[in-house]
């Protein structure tokens, strides 16, 4: 099993990377300026702070404001579309 928090340095060039890959965007349905994503997250090491810590894969609603990041993840597509559905329509 993966130690769950890691210091930079320590992980090896050949462990993956979490990647967000955005699967589908909507104005939200409480302010047309916000943007709502749909995203799939790959396994992997992922930023947090001064540490990295280990990403499973989910999936996640997802929207940035005032130079933050807000949202959920899931473990299933199903969860995660239906949030993002009562989000946008």
């Amino acid at each position: 099993m993966q130690t769950k928090i890691q210091e930079y340095g320590r992980i090896q060039s050949s462990e993956p990377w979490s990647k967000e890959t955005v699967l589908e965007k909507a104005p939200s349905k409480a302010t047309a300026q916000r943007i709502i994503r749909l995203v799939s997250i790959s396994e992997g090491w992922t930023m947090a702070g001064s540490l990295a810590r280990w990403q499973e894969a989910r999936f996640g609603v997802r929207f940035n404001e005032d130079g933050r990041l807000y949202g959920r993840q899931f473990n299933t597509i199903e969860e995660a579309r239906d949030l993002f559905e009562a989000w946008t329509t």
